[in-house]
């Protein structure tokens, strides 16, 4: 097997099927890694080799039944990082506790949400106190907790995330400045 495969093109076509039963793993070329190779024979007449390239094309498969010649490379899946926006804040909130309110959806089309805010007023069971966006809602309610820090005693309340993005407190009264925390996740709508 070649020592220096950088891209798809670099990878032999050809697999001795009809040989010995082969196990390895990894390249390298003058000591610096090329790809991670994985090639499994399962007899002589089948194998699959797993491969992650340096040219940043993902995690790829190919496959080799019966014959010598390896099947087309096919993608196992890839995961970029999602974008992360700023949760649009209800008036009377800001970022608090060092951290911002943000939410992002995943490559499952999850919604995750943070909610790290200092309440300037009063706040009461029932008050809004962000609202996600459309494409970020979740098909019904759902229900986290939040932690709450009230002179350096903590309580706890929820967050319901409703189905028009709203996200809402309920619990017991907390006077103004004090710092929230919350977290969830929940599939999108649609």
């Amino acid at each position: 097997m070649p020592n220096n495969w950088k891209t798809e093109a670099d990878a032999p076509s050809a697999y001795p099927l009809n040989s010995a039963t082969t196990f390895f793993s990894g390249n390298s070329f003058a000591g610096i890694d090329q790809c991670i190779v994985t090639t499994y024979a399962y007899n002589l007449n089948a194998a699959r080799q797993i491969v992650s390239f340096l040219d940043n094309t993902g995690v790829k498969y190919r496959l080799a039944i019966g014959e010598d010649q390896w099947g087309a490379w096919k993608q196992i899946s890839t995961a970029t990082p999602p974008q992360e926006f700023d949760l649009p804040l209800a008036s009377g909130f800001s970022n608090g506790g060092g951290g911002n309110s943000v939410y992002w959806k995943d490559q499952f089309n999850q919604v995750h949400f943070l909610v790290s805010v200092t309440n300037q007023n009063s706040l009461s069971s029932g008050d809004v106190i962000a609202t996600l966006p459309a494409g970020f809602r979740p098909s019904k309610t759902a229900i986290f907790v939040l932690g709450s820090l009230v002179s350096a005693v903590r309580k706890t309340g929820s967050l319901n995330v409703k189905s028009d993005g709203s996200i809402v407190y309920f619990g017991e009264p907390l006077s103004s400045g004090v710092v929230s925390f919350g977290a969830g996740a929940f599939v999108a709508a649609g």
